[in-house]
């Protein structure tokens, strides 16, 4: 505490110690600590006769980037009332790492207000010695202390990068469905209270309810919104949490929706890098390009599968309507093409005398948009359904037959002998490349023997290099050769459990639709095409039946 003085000879100054520890400094030695900033402050202003007893504000785990810091703010409304004219900082970095920022406080914003102001370390006194605040070290100071927050910046960020590229996850708080895994929190596991919400969306999704319904739903069955859910877990941001209480009430909205939806976390693969601070001195952030996200697949057990998200993928992309009474899609939005002009089919209500409704398509060129340049293709909902659903039976018969085959004549699987083959040549080309390796270092050894000239080692090993070179190309093709051969038959693999799994299906559906049928292309006399999806894994089934066929021979 400050000792008294003679409030006639002497001015007594209301003082503030401002006291600030940030998250990088968290590491630091007891020099940086709180306690020590409080000690040094406290021994500097009881051995001045003019410092009154003073009010602290503190900062622990704020950056010194910017001054948007609760403790700091604080005592600047305290300035701004008249209670405090003097401020006490135990040095210039504990103040501010902001060059421009701490330069304006200290040069216009204090003395406007008649603050003193006093960095004990650094001998700063703006009232003592107020040639001092013009002196260049002091900017220097600033900017020095503004670079090294800098150079600390990008080597955390560099660290983080890192740690992002190798599927460690580093966020404060765990994305809805899944939490930090208590024994490794660089690692997720599934929420199992929220993993339930995330199955019904994808499912909802799918089976043709709208965002919107989502949402609708979401909030009758009074479930808890991903940032409402986060607060009531994780309740560390007490002013945050009641804004948010005053404001939204924690009801779902069609983003939070969007975001889960289009979300590869949910089928085991780490997305992060999705945002960055505008700079290092700012908390503003904005959004990363997709195409720059740090995705690294196969992090965590997944909630969904990674065909159901890419089916939602592809919902998401196809142009959609929504019915306004039902809040879902209509089963063929989406789908239907006219042959002939390659526009959207559009859907109308035929209303008959009986007062029922008859949904028919029709060629949108031709309803909405000349007569003359396209042909009405109309066609009904009941026979659309009737046409596309045999179509989809008589292919769900045929690939269980050709399954069957593929079963009684290669029960080892062509496939696996393929990958099997590969493998071999595989190994192959890597031992040739780890020779060719060695090589050139026992041929740098040969030249410091002076077994060979320098002619003969240039020569040499620009001829290995390009050895190296060709047989890195016929690896690489290798690798993905064998990597299409599995993607190959994980989709015959998946095709036949769809199929299978919808081999008594006497009802078309939206979902059946989704995981099978790519477009459907309408002609006029009721002809269709339908493009369905799996096309080159049906063929290469088909061929892998004819190959075991003629190895049986």
């Amino acid at each position: 505490m400050a000792r008294k003085a003679n409030a006639d000879t002497i001015k007594v100054w209301k003082t503030a110690a401002y006291i600030r520890l940030s998250r990088e400094d968290g590491d630091k030695t007891e020099s940086e600590s709180v306690t020590n900033q409080r000690q040094v402050i406290s021994d500097y202003i009881t051995a001045q006769p003019d410092l009154d007893e003073y009010s602290t504000f503190i900062d622990d785990g704020a950056t010194g980037t910017n001054f948007d810091r609760t403790g700091f703010q604080e005592m600047l409304t305290e300035i701004k009332n008249g209670n405090i004219n003097c401020v006490v900082v135990k040095d210039l970095s504990r103040f501010g790492r902001n060059y421009t920022e701490a330069g304006t406080y200290m040069e216009q914003i204090f003395p406007m207000f008649g603050v003193r102001f006093i960095s004990v370390l650094d001998h700063i006194d703006s009232f003592t010695r107020p040639s001092e605040m013009d002196s260049i070290l002091i900017p220097l100071k600033n900017l020095l202390n503004d670079s090294y927050s800098r150079d600390l910046s990008l080597k955390i960020k560099s660290v983080l990068t890192s740690k992002k590229k190798r599927g460690e996850f580093i966020g404060s708080f765990a994305a809805y469905g899944y939490q930090r895994d208590p024994n490794d929190k660089s690692k997720l596991v599934i929420d199992p209270e929220t993993a339930p919400v995330i199955r019904n969306i994808f499912a909802w999704y799918q089976s043709g309810m709208s965002k919107l319904g989502i949402v609708r739903k979401l909030n009758e069955l009074g479930i808890t919104c991903p940032a409402k859910y986060r607060i009531s877990k994780y309740d560390t941001r007490t002013q945050y949490s009641k804004a948010y209480d005053q404001k939204l009430f924690g009801l779902w909205g069609h983003q939070a929706v969007d975001r889960i939806l289009s979300n590869p976390l949910y089928c085991g693969h780490m997305v992060q890098n999705k945002r960055k601070n505008v700079s290092y001195k700012s908390k503003q952030q904005v959004p990363i390009d997709k195409e720059d996200w740090i995705i690294v697949k196969d992090t965590h057990e997944p909630i969904i599968s990674e065909n159901l998200f890419n089916n939602v993928q592809e919902l998401m992309l196809q142009n959609t309507r929504v019915s306004k009474n039902s809040g879902t899609v209509h089963m063929f939005a989406g789908f239907l093409i006219c042959a002939d002009c390659g526009r959207a089919m559009t859907r109308n209500n035929n209303k008959r005398p009986n007062g029922k409704t008859y949904p028919k398509y029709r060629c949108s060129t031709y309803a909405r948009h000349s007569k003359n340049e396209c042909t009405q293709h109309t066609i009904s909902a009941d026979e659309l359904e009737e046409i596309v659903l045999a179509a989809i039976k008589a292919q769900m018969v045929g690939v269980v037959e050709l399954d069957e085959m593929m079963r009684k004549y290669d029960p080892s699987g062509l496939q696996k002998a393929n990958i099997a083959t590969i493998d071999r040549q595989i190994q192959g080309t890597q031992k040739k490349l780890d020779d060719i390796e060695s090589f050139k270092l026992e041929l740098y050894s040969d030249l410091k023997r002076k077994l060979i000239s320098d002619d003969d080692y240039v020569s040499l090993r620009n001829g290995y290099a390009r050895q190296s070179d060709e047989l890195k190309a016929v690896l690489s093709h290798l690798l993905i050769e064998r990597s299409e051969l599995e993607s190959t038959q994980n989709n015959k693999n998946q095709l036949v459990q769809i199929m299978r799994a919808h081999s008594d299906v006497d009802k078309l559906s939206r979902e059946l639709l989704i995981a099978l049928v790519e477009k459907i292309y309408v002609h006029e006399d009721k002809r269709m095409e339908i493009v369905f999806k799996f096309a080159n894994e049906l063929k290469a089934l088909e061929e892998y039946v004819v190959e075991c066929s003629k190895q049986a021979v």
